[in-house]
């Protein structure tokens, strides 16, 4: 939750992205995907994802879908509008967040 509401953040004042809509007036429309749908899906890949391997595969299938269906999809439908930001990078950072929440958690849970 707290890597992709920095990244979002970060990206919106970098201006690679743009929010054309506010559901609240602070904040990024994106704010409910980073507390709730994007945490709340690596934890269940986290949680019945015991083994490496199949934790990498669930995570790529998950990056994808983020990726090139949920993404192009809020562009679509006017959510965001991406500036300097390609649905590939974003397949990667969700590759790289997941990687490196799992080894923290790992590593703080031994």
């Amino acid at each position: 939750m707290v890597i992709t509401s920095f990244a979002d953040d970060l990206g919106s004042e970098m201006g690679a992205w743009v929010y054309p809509i506010k559901l609240v007036p602070f904040g990024l429309l994106a704010y409910p995907f980073d507390f709730t749908i994007i945490p709340i899906t690596f934890m269940l890949i986290y949680q019945y994802c015991s083994k490496w391997r199949t934790y990498i595969i669930f995570l790529f299938f998950t990056a994808f879908i983020f990726s090139f269906i949920g993404e192009p999809l809020s562009v679509s439908l006017g959510f965001v509008t991406y500036v300097k930001w390609r649905y590939v990078c974003s397949f990667a950072f969700y590759i790289v967040t997941g990687l490196v929440s799992r080894l923290f958690i790992e590593k703080i849970s031994m």
